[in-house]
């Protein structure tokens, strides 16, 4: 991971970039922009394969693809095929935000001993959380819950991310202490 710190920098940045736009406008990615919102989704996937590809994938990555692939998929559906997306979306979403939250539980698991253990742990409780309300208030949740609902969940994952990032600078700063 330290070789391409910037890689997933960057991915941090975009995704809560994303979040934050999502969480903005929930109307209006809701009712307006289901491409746009397939297209966030997309773009994650990408993002989030993109170090994936470049690390070589290893046992612990495939999480991290499984996670990404769960975006292409959900992204790719909302781009096709917008008009079922829209009756169906509260669905997926539930779908995805449960399966999304169970995967980075177990990352948080097999990241235990590291400083981010607790990032993935409380992002994967939101996303439970998240995916529960949705069944629970359906169809009531239709009108607002994707944008709100995806964008604090990319918010979140890219915080996770982010603090990663920083305590692995922070970690291998400390190691290399300079020689009086």
């Amino acid at each position: 991971m330290t070789a391409y710190r910037w890689a997933y920098l960057l991915e941090a940045l975009i995704l809560m970039s994303l979040g934050i736009c999502a969480i903005a406008l929930p109307q209006f990615f809701t009712f307006k922009l289901e491409k746009i919102l397939g297209m966030i989704f997309i773009s994650s996937g990408n993002i989030q394969i993109l170090p994936i590809i470049i690390d070589r994938i290893q046992v612990r990555s495939l999480l991290y693809f499984f996670i990404a692939l769960l975006y292409l998929v959900c992204g790719i559906v909302f781009w096709i095929h917008p008009i079922i997306s829209m009756l169906s979306l509260g669905l997926i979403l539930m779908g995805f935000l449960i399966a999304d939250g169970i995967a980075k539980l177990l990352l948080g698991y097999q990241a235990y001993p590291s400083i981010m253990w607790a990032g993935f742990v409380v992002c994967g409780f939101l996303s439970l959380i998240m995916g529960l309300i949705i069944w629970i208030e359906w169809p009531l949740t239709s009108s607002w819950a994707r944008g709100v609902f995806a964008g604090t969940n990319l918010l979140f994952y890219g915080s996770s991310l982010l603090a990663q990032h920083l305590s692995e600078h922070h970690i291998k700063r400390d190691k290399v202490k300079p020689r009086h």
